[in-house]
């Protein structure tokens, strides 16, 4: 495959613009020892679209079929081109696993194209995140570009694979207005940045932690003290994550259809939402997690449907979270112990991988959190919630798990500190707002933040606990009595509702707006002084409803206080006070 710039030559280049038409080479050959026939047809894609097909007759032996200077318009950006011979698969060949081939290509030029939502994953991987792709772009009206990590190793300098990601990750983030990113693939595509926290445990593989937050906060280098170990505690690491990220445990194109098929059926699946599963077992003889487990039955609001698997019921525990998470649940919160490949439930045993994979509550897909150990440790092949995200026919849609150990305190009922207290930031954001999103368990994290500067058990879960999913996935949560909490102090006017987050921000922001009609509103920037730094008028829509602030503020705000305000028709919705930070 031959993009050019210029027609009638057979060579890349030399100066593929995006928004210029482009001439496209493509050949292919008969490497067998008999004609290809009957009449077959060749497929050209880009980005896992086609975009054309032609017929070829037949095809004598050592013969190609190609096609000169095709012409089409891409825009700026990576894309990956693919020809498809033989695509309804009429010839009888001896080898029929190589009639596709792609290639990867930049087109230069049309300014910084704008990526609200990146997929880091390999070429042989990129064409299967086209149905992901489309429908992020359809219901969520982002942006949506897919980079290999192929071009990220050629094009961004760092000392190893992970700090070019890294790199190239931050200037998505300051140069391409990136807001989510989505690393699709496991470790073998995407790989891990391994952390420590100050805690020194015997089995020295265990105090490595695997930590994708290293992605997701792009300040500094993660290693202050240049010794090669990252995120101590003097590494001046500041744990905020300036950009929303998720990781697919990925390996192949069926893991992706299915990673897929869940983040679109949960999206459209509403018969489970008001259910939840509260799995609470003894910790030891003194810690009991169902009385964590009925304090959070007490502050979810009424008209849920609550399904509780305590240590202090009879039956096996195993066999009924089994049953309860095929019958749908929605979110699970589970308190136990847990290793790589297994879960606790309790006195009656603990769930396996095989367990994992046999569940069948799709689509009534569940979002799980646990304070259990390991269970997340996605460095280790498979854990058990890597089963649980890729399991055929149910699971999760995203999950937020340590991928080393959980961190309990003896004797305290309900559990308040350390992995609970997560679990409990994570409760709070979720139960927020509706909808919620996956993003909402790193703004938990990030509740914490001070918590982790002043002890390094909480930096451990800070690193430990990572995001399976994608931080863009709508969490359906019903709003049947729950009372808005918001980072911000807010005014509502006329039944709408006003989000920005995070808040502080450094970089950029979300700004979500909720009113139930359609209408023009203003949206104004004000210093503390009063002096307004910027008004802009947008069409409101409720099925378009996020905005970028950075799209919103064009200018590079200094540190400090600023004042936004969201007018809609005569009324004003006054966001008392949002901060910039370093």
């Amino acid at each position: 495959i031959v993009p050019s710039s210029v027609s009638g030559t057979h060579t890349v280049g030399p100066d593929l613009q995006g928004g210029v038409t482009t001439y496209i080479d493509w050949a292919i050959i008969n490497n067998g020892d008999a004609t290809a026939k009957p009449l077959f047809y060749t497929y050209f894609y880009s980005d896992g679209v086609p975009l054309q097909g032609w017929y070829t007759d037949s095809l004598l032996p050592n013969y190609y079929t190609y096609v000169n200077d095709w012409e089409y318009t891409f825009t700026a950006g990576d894309h990956t081109l693919m020809t498809f011979a033989d695509s309804t698969d009429v010839v009888d060949e001896s080898n029929e696993t190589d009639n596709k081939y792609w290639h990867t290509f930049n087109w230069g030029g049309g300014g910084n194209p704008g990526w609200d939502h990146v997929i880091i994953t390999s070429n042989s991987l990129k064409p299967n995140w086209s149905d992901l792709r489309s429908f992020i772009r359809s219901t969520y009206s982002l942006e949506d570009t897919v980079i290999t990590t192929e071009y990220i190793y050629s094009n961004y300098s760092g000392t190893d694979n992970q700090e070019r990601i890294r790199n190239f990750i931050t200037d998505a983030v300051n140069n391409h207005s990136t807001q989510w990113i989505l690393l699709g693939g496991d470790i073998n595509i995407v790989p891990y940045r391994k952390t420590f926290s100050g805690i020194q445990y015997a089995n020295n593989w265990k105090d490595t932690i695997p930590c994708d937050l290293y992605y997701a906060d792009i300040d500094g280098d993660w290693d202050g003290n240049n010794n090669g170990t990252y995120g101590e505690p003097g590494d001046g690491v500041d744990m905020y994550p300036d950009v929303w990220l998720g990781r697919a445990t990925v390996g192949s194109s069926t893991d992706i259809t299915r990673f897929t098929n869940r983040f679109q059926d949960y999206y459209n699946t509403f018969s489970h939402q008001t259910k939840i599963l509260l799995a609470g077992f003894d910790l030891n003889s003194t810690t009991h997690g169902e009385v964590t487990m009925e304090q959070y039955s007490n502050l979810l609001p009424a008209g849920y449907i609550k399904k509780k698997v305590y240590d202090s019921h009879g039956g096996s525990h195993k066999d009924t979270v089994i049953t309860a998470l095929n019958s749908g649940q929605n979110i699970t919160l589970h308190i136990d112990h847990g290793n790589v490949t297994s879960l606790g439930c309790g006195s009656s045993g603990s769930l396996s991988n095989s367990d994992m994979d046999g569940l069948t509550n799709q689509p009534e897909y569940t979002v799980f959190t646990s304070i259990a150990c390991l269970i997340g440790a996605f460095d280790q092949s498979d854990c058990i919630m890597e089963h649980f995200m890729n399991a055929a026919s149910g699971g999760g849609v995203c999950c937020m798990t340590n991928s080393r150990f959980g961190w309990f305190s003896p004797g305290q009922n309900p559990q308040t500190s350390f992995s609970a207290k997560y679990m409990r930031k994570f409760f709070d954001r979720v139960f927020a707002h509706s909808p919620a999103r996956g993003y909402d368990f790193h703004l938990g994290k990030a509740d914490l933040i001070a918590d982790a500067n002043a002890n390094n058990y909480y930096r451990w879960s800070m690193y430990a606990l990572n995001l399976f999913g994608d931080p863009i996935q709508t969490i359906h949560i019903p709003s049947i009595g729950i009372e808005e909490e918001y980072p911000i102090s807010m005014h509502n006017v006329n039944n709408s509702r006003v989000l920005l987050s995070p808040n502080p921000f450094k970089n950029s922001a979300i700004l979500y707006i909720d009113l139930p009609n359609p209408e023009r509103i203003t949206i104004q920037l004000f210093d503390v002084s009063g002096r307004k730094k910027c008004s802009k008028e947008i069409n409101y829509t409720p099925e378009e409803n996020i905005f970028n602030l950075r799209e919103i503020i064009k200018e590079d705000l200094p540190c400090g206080v600023y004042y936004l305000k969201i007018k809609t028709g005569e009324e004003i919705n006054e966001v008392k006070k949002m901060i910039k930070v370093k």
